[in-house]
């Protein structure tokens, strides 16, 4: 028994030690997007610059389909934008272009005029806060969900704030409220809804203050009052960045 036993633990560990090669892999593995020898590096301010896409065409790697064709607008400073449109129309395309995740097959993505492929990625991300269809969910409390951010105490004021924006009143209902584990493992834990994740991961977004806000389908789960509400407040937003 004892001999059984210890060849199931170890085929056991075998079968973990692939998974954690395969992640290794993974994260070692070098972008394909070409990194510019001398970046142009943003200000980390409350900037908000004006975005064009320019004779953007773009086609996925290993396919044939072409996903956006000669796509022209220009998003000037502090303006708001919705893209709408059937389901493979490419608004999640423009997306992952935007976050520089593919490059345009043809055209230009330009930021106050300079080609996005000119400019260092991090110091792009520093003017970003997005919400993509998809989004993990941690468990963690409320507040370590929303400030996403384990090596100091989050801003009780910032934090308040971008739960009441993206209504996640429900927050105040819970046994430890912003210090609630999201998961059904511990006691005094909770499980959400998807509609409460949706408002947990707006918050999340909410809480960088970030000059650019990026939404992707965000309110998918939410019910249509609150929804009303959220983007009634987004269209009033103001960046105060601390």
């Amino acid at each position: 028994s004892s001999s059984t036993s210890m060849v199931r633990n170890f085929k056991a560990i075998y079968e973990q030690l692939i998974n954690v090669e395969d992640y290794f892999i993974f994260m070692n593995a070098p972008s394909r997007l070409a990194k510019p020898k001398d970046p142009i590096i943003l200000k980390d301010d409350n900037t908000v610059p004006s975005i064009e896409f320019e004779n953007v065409s773009f086609t996925y790697p290993n396919t044939k389909k072409e996903i956006l064709h000669d796509v022209n607008f220009k998003l000037n400073s502090k303006e708001k934008m919705a893209l709408i449109g059937v389901n493979g129309a490419g608004k999640t395309t423009i997306v992952k272009l935007l976050l520089r995740f593919y490059d345009p097959t043809e055209g230009r993505i330009l930021v106050d005029g300079m080609d996005l492929r000119k400019i260092d990625t991090k110091s792009w991300y520093q003017k970003l806060a997005v919400i993509q269809q998809d989004f993990n969910h941690y468990a963690l409390t409320v507040a370590e969900n929303v400030t996403f951010d384990l090596s100091k105490q989050p801003d009780d004021k910032k934090l308040k704030k971008a739960l009441s924006d993206a209504q996640a009143g429900f927050v105040e209902d819970l046994p430890k409220k912003e210090q609630t584990r999201l998961t059904r493992y511990f006691d005094e834990s909770v499980e959400l809804s998807g509609g409460q994740w949706q408002k947990i991961a707006l918050a999340r977004a909410f809480y960088r203050q970030s000059p650019i806000l990026i939404l992707d389908e965000p309110t998918s789960a939410i019910d249509a009052r609150a929804e009303s509400e959220i983007f009634h407040r987004l269209w009033k937003r103001q960046v105060q960045k601390s």
